[in-house]
């Protein structure tokens, strides 16, 4: 008995030291590729304007050198306050969370160690260029770890570890993160972190942890804040005690997280955390005037010359109604389909992926281009998952290797095609999501079971509430009565 447990014991830490052998291979693996990537695209094309190429429409901006160096250089050597909304000071454009200027600062020590001589903007400047690689490497090794199942008798499945490697491999090569994130440096890159090491705790069940991240990820940029109530109707369908768990971790986190930044001005602080902003930044035209401004599905139509439609849909979501109809659906999906989530991680992945494409396809204030590398962990995700599903090995391999070179020139044609299509491209892209969604998740509004069993469950939920306010009173009544006497 003891040799087994000794045998089991050197087993694991064999184990544990080869994954960690691996992440630290993937990482460094990872930061060296995109360097050398970004050395040679800086050495063949332009980056420095909007216009790089004949023909072509390079989506990009100037915000690292204008914004970010400075945010970096005002909070680190100034003692810069973003949220003290001073409109006299020059640094009054900041919408970020708070964690986004403080990790870079973070970087900007290591570069202040190797490089102490160089001038202060200068380092700044290194900070903010070499801050993406390190977070984006560390988004690889977290594909690999949520990917990578628990070893089954001392034994890990050889298939599921390519697929983990693969998948991992595959992230580092992808045009849309390389692009924007490693190349240009856009702000993407954290807040998908932390998104993406959420959901690795959430999916190992460590609540607190996932929801740490997730509002480290929603105070570094909001995009991922629409996850929230994802993650939560997911877990409440599932046991609404850990749910009600969750939810009180995310607000002492975020409660937490936010000081000292929530004393100054309270409400502006709060309603920049959590507002999605509003649709003053999506106007009715394909001028070249609003080449720097985002895009919705009716600038698609638009530029198509369908201009009755596209008026439709520009009024639809002056009131929000796209983006309010598709987050009811995906969150009533949830609802109904959560215990087949459980019991396939693979579908649940497939639907989670496509909701974060359907949000920024449908978000009313309009999509940028560089926001769509958020979307590609969790897409890669996904198809790495749903291959496993295939009982014949080269049918997953196969379908795993189209999807994902699709999807990367989807990638490519959202960097160089014309801006106001740039949502179309996005809706391919969330369609070939729909695609990989099991029977079940297709049949989710059909079945009528889906809907028994929903309201099944809000009952015996009502019941239990019922039942403990009555012992609640009736404890209160005992301690009352015990009193008297």
């Amino acid at each position: 008995m003891l040799e087994k447990v000794t045998t089991r014991l050197k087993t694991n830490n064999y184990d544990l030291l080869i994954q960690i052998g691996i992440c630290l291979i993937l990482f460094l693996t990872s930061v060296f590729i995109r360097i050398a990537l970004r050395t040679w695209f800086s050495s063949h094309y332009d980056t420095s304007t909007y216009f790089s190429l004949e023909g072509y429409q390079w989506e990009v901006y100037n915000d690292p050198e204008v914004y970010y160096q400075h945010f970096l250089y005002a909070f680190k050597y100034e003692s810069w306050n973003p949220y003290a909304f001073d409109r006299e000071f020059p640094l009054t454009d900041y919408v970020y969370g708070p964690y986004f200027v403080f990790f870079l600062v973070i970087i900007s020590y290591f570069i202040d160690i190797f490089y102490p001589g160089l001038p202060r903007l200068d380092r700044a400047w290194m900070a903010v260029t070499f801050t993406p690689l390190i977070f984006d490497s560390i988004t690889t090794v977290f594909i690999y770890l949520i990917l990578l199942k628990k070893p089954q008798n001392g034994k890990r499945n050889k298939l599921n570890q390519f697929y983990s490697l693969f998948a991992a491999v595959i992230f580092i090569f992808m045009p849309l993160v390389l692009f924007y994130n490693d190349f240009i440096f856009l702000n993407s890159y954290m807040f998908t972190t932390f998104a993406v090491i959420s959901f690795y705790y959430l999916q190992k069940s460590k609540y607190k942890l996932s929801a740490f991240f997730i509002v480290l990820s929603v105070l570094t940029k909001l995009n991922s804040l629409f996850l929230v109530p994802l993650w939560f109707l997911y877990l409440f369908r599932l046991d609404r005690r850990i749910a009600l768990k969750y939810l009180t971790y995310l607000i002492i986190f975020f409660f937490l997280l936010s000081f000292p930044w929530i004393l100054i001005k309270p409400f502006s602080y709060v309603w920049l955390q959590v507002w999605p902003g509003g649709t003053y930044n999506t106007i009715f035209s394909i001028s070249s005037t609003y080449k720097t401004w985002s895009t919705t599905p009716f600038h698609a139509l638009l530029f198509w010359e369908m201009e009755g439609l596209a008026k439709v849909y520009y009024y639809l979501n002056m009131a929000y109604v796209p983006l309010l109809l598709f987050l009811i659906l995906s969150y009533f999906t949830i609802l109904l389909k959560a215990n087949h989530f459980q019991k396939k991680e693979s579908s649940f992945i497939s639907f989670q992926a496509m909701f974060i494409i359907g949000v920024h396809v449908f978000l009313s204030r309009g999509n940028y281009k560089y926001y769509d590398s958020f979307f590609i962990p969790f897409v890669i995700l996904a198809l790495a998952s749903r291959a496993q599903d295939f009982d014949k090995k080269w049918v997953g391999l196969g379908l795993f290797v189209v999807f994902t070179g699709w999807i990367s020139l989807l990638s490519i044609w959202i960097i160089v095609k014309v801006k106001w299509l740039h949502i179309f491209y996005t809706i391919l892209m969330m369609l070939t999501m729909v695609v990989t969604f099991d029977i079940p998740l297709h049949t989710a509004f059909y079945r009528k079971k889906n809907y028994k069993d929903l309201f099944d469950y809000i009952k015996i939920q009502l019941k239990e509430i019922k039942e403990n306010r009555f012992k609640k009173r009736e404890k209160r009544k005992e301690k009352k009565n015990s009193k008297h006497k």
